[in-house]
């Protein structure tokens, strides 16, 4: 029965005070074990990221040197096997035969391969360097028939888009893949603006042994981008004319695909300075251009660009760049990997950390259950046994009594209690009994009417005695037990009051002394106020005079700036000077260039005018004497031939000289103009730290002024201290006056401590 009345005090309790501890403690346990973990994971995360990410951008910047050092290899290859073929007597032989034809009749050759090899070629486009011999031009044909596949040959090896033979005055003599710029002209047709074009140009003006690359563009007869090697064709000790290498961007591709780890969607770009991709690998390599991001400037300006993020179209990526530049072209190296493969090892941990998350803490709420149940059952047993108690079942036993923890030990003092109110139960029986037989007998009556009597005057010789202000009396005589309480309260409020008095007594003291102390102190804190104040005075005129002197320093160094910008803009008149010298030198030098083209022109028709003049005299040989004076006349235009060469030869060495003497004479201007470029970047230099002096001595004038006025202000406030201080001194005075009054006070009162015992109220009194 109590048993089920305790549970029913608890469910009530529970309703009315909110959730009980089994409730709290693995809320709160789980609670914390959420936040902690939840705390790990995300740093873990974090952690996590930044390596993959400083892992990421050590690989690319790695890929990226390979890369390069890869594509100055390609490159630097092309241009050996370039020279080596070129040196090789099929070409030459090919380029000095195919020249020879096409001189005979430009035009009507020139119509005569179109029609044959391009237009009326029997194989479709792409497939045309299949036709070995056209039908129209039996001479060409036969020439071509010969050298073809010998040619063809090489650029299947090579893996070359094409490759094209031109003479010295721009003509495509030679196609190997035969599109539509065969037969073309590069000097002034159409294809003098295109990629093929603009290398022949290059090649013309840079001379024998030189190789010049024409970076990827779209060019308009093959359909596709096309970068292009060239260089001059050297016979007999000249150029004969010029070998072009056509390449597509897929050649790059396998260069830049090293190191690239399929499947994980990484790139690897060359990309232009204009944004656009030139070669790549990996997929849609190709598909837009980089953009005009601050990232892609400042990789083409030359710096290295860590791994940033950027959107090719909707999708991010980290992108890392460098520069690279080879054979006299400037381009960008790009490293790119999508965003979402790039960090796919980071959302792996992240779901993993969340289900270990998860876990734990359905773990640690479980154990939290657990050792909530063991917690709080003692404890709901030990509030079932105090509401029996409290409906009167003093006999049962209080659990966990023998419990070696706090619960235990509660459990003993409740069963100490227990015992107690079990007496004092029993007591008040007996005393209900006691004064039932008191009411039945008169006698009793009369005794009680007597002990009342009795306890009133014991408390008034003790009221008495207190109002004399004797604190030491108590009642000490027996008294009956219902004014037992009375008796204990009366003496327990007396000593309480005793040791107030006592307790008054000695703090009025200890203010009293607080009070000397602290008076004897501020009359040394005020002296030490007033001599800080005196110091500050002087600090402050003397950073008046520092302000001054800093002041005069900033209006110094304000005039040596001036007079560094007048001596940037007269070296800058100079450097002007020098540059329009130098655009005179470098436009001396094209012109004997031009003169130079025209002499090896001269020495090129004398020396087809030679060959001309030696077929001439073999066939007058075999006229015989019919043949004999064209022979004669035959010989003399061979004579004038060779003449006319040596003039030219004379012409060129002369040019040859002129022309270093000019390089000469431009190489020195030139860096006449380093120089004074240099010098302005110095005085540049030089001014700007002048400006951040003069700047920066007046930051220190102003702050020295800021300081002047913080003085000033600091010095007030010391001198107001010193006047608060003497204020407080006056106080200090008061409090000790008022102490020494509260001790005089509390001395009226007689407490036991002047060597007496208590007072004690005996019955007999």
């Amino acid at each position: 029965m109590f048993r089920e009345m305790a549970m029913h005090d608890r469910q009530a309790m529970e309703k009315r005070h909110g959730a009980s501890l089994r409730v709290r403690v693995p809320a709160l346990v789980a609670g914390a074990a959420v936040i902690m973990l939840c705390i790990v994971a995300f740093l873990s995360f974090q952690s996590a990221r930044t390596i993959l990410r400083d892992g990421i951008e050590a690989r690319f910047a790695a890929l990226l040197q390979a890369r390069a050092d890869g594509l100055a290899d390609w490159f630097a290859a092309q241009q050996r096997a370039l020279l080596v073929r070129t040196g090789s007597s099929t070409i030459q032989d090919a380029l000095f035969e195919f020249d020879a034809i096409w001189l005979k009749d430009k035009e009507g050759t020139r119509t005569a391969l179109t029609a044959d090899y391009v237009t009326d070629n029997p194989h479709k486009a792409g497939e045309r360097h299949q036709l070995a011999a056209g039908a129209g031009h039996k001479l060409y044909a036969r020439a071509h028939s010969h050298y073809h596949p010998q040619l063809l040959a090489m650029v299947e090896e090579a893996g070359l888009a094409d490759l094209y033979l031109v003479n010295l005055d721009g003509d495509v003599i030679y196609s190997a893949a035969k599109a539509a710029d065969f037969a073309g002209n590069l000097q002034d047709g159409a294809l003098a603006a295109t990629g093929l074009g603009r290398a022949w140009q290059a090649a013309a003006a840079a001379g024998a042994g030189a190789v010049v690359f024409e970076d990827f563009t779209p060019y308009g007869p093959s359909g596709a981008s096309a970068g292009f090697f060239a260089t001059p064709v050297i016979g007999m000790g000249t150029t004969i004319g010029f070998a072009v290498l056509q390449v597509r961007p897929e050649a790059l591709s396998g260069v830049l695909a090293k190191g690239l780890r399929p499947g994980e969607g990484a790139r690897a770009r060359l990309v232009g300075q204009d944004g656009t991709v030139r070669a790549g690998s990996g997929p849609a390599a190709h598909a837009a251009p980089i953009g005009d991001s601050p990232a892609f400037r400042r990789a083409v300006a030359g710096e290295t660009v860590g791994l940033v993020r950027t959107e090719d179209g909707t999708t991010p990526h980290l992108i890392s760049m460098r520069p690279f530049s080879a054979m006299g072209g400037e381009w960008v190296l790009a490293a790119d990997i999508p965003l979402a493969a790039a960090m796919a090892p980071v959302a792996r941990l992240r779901d993993m950390l969340l289900g270990v998350v998860a876990v734990c803490v359905a773990v640690a709420a479980g154990l939290a259950v657990v050792f909530s149940r063991l917690l709080t059952r003692p404890i709901l047993l030990l509030q079932d046994r105090v509401s029996a108690m409290r409906r009167g079942d003093f006999d049962s036993p209080v659990p966990s009594r023998n419990r070696r923890d706090e619960i235990g030990w509660l459990a003993g003092d409740l069963d100490d209690l227990r015992s107690q109110l079990a007496r004092a139960a029993e007591q008040e029986r007996q005393a209900a009994a006691q004064q039932q037989a008191a009411r039945q007998q008169e006698q009793a009556a009369q005794q009680e009417a007597r002990d009342q009597q009795r306890v009133v005057d014991l408390l008034s010789q003790a009221i008495s005695r207190l109002e004399t202000g004797d604190l030491t009396a108590r009642v000490e005589a027996d008294v009956p037990p219902k004014y037992e309480i009375l008796r204990a309260g009366l003496n327990a409020a007396i000593a309480r009051l005793c040791d107030t008095v006592i307790s008054i007594s000695g703090i009025a003291g200890a203010i009293d002394s607080g009070a000397r102390d602290i008076e004897t102190s501020l009359d040394g804190v005020r002296g030490q106020a007033e001599t800080q104040a005196t110091d500050l005075a002087e600090t402050a005129a003397a950073l008046k005079q520092l302000t001054q002197s800093v002041s005069e320093a900033a209006d110094g160094t304000l005039a040596a700036e001036q007079g560094m910008q007048a001596t940037i803009e007269e070296v800058r008149r100079n450097e002007a000077t020098v540059t329009e010298a130098r655009g005179t030198m470098e436009e001396i030098s094209a012109s004997a260039d031009r003169i130079l083209s025209v002499t090896t022109l001269i020495d090129s028709v004398a020396y087809q005018t030679n060959l001309l003049a030696l077929n001439a005299s073999v066939e007058a040989a075999r006229a015989g004497e019919a043949g004999k004076g064209f022979g004669v006349v035959a010989a003399e235009v061979r004579d004038l031939a060779e003449r006319t060469a040596q003039a030219a030869s004379d012409i060129k060495q002369q040019l040859d000289g002129n022309a270093r003497m000019i390089g000469a004479g431009t190489g020195a201007v030139t860096r006449l103009a380093e120089c004074f470029t240099s010098m302005i970047t110095r005085l540049h230099g030089a001014s700007t730290s002048i400006a951040a002096i003069s700047a920066a001595a007046q930051e220190q004038s102003d702050s020295i002024q800021q300081i002047d006025s913080a003085i000033s202000r600091l010095d007030t406030r010391t001198r107001q201290n010193a006047a608060r201080m003497g204020e407080v001194h006056e106080a200090g005075v008061t409090m000790a006056g008022e102490a020494a009054r509260l001790r005089d006070l509390s001395g009226g009162f007689r407490t036991g401590e002047e060597g007496a015992g208590p007072g004690t109220i005996s019955g007999a009194a």
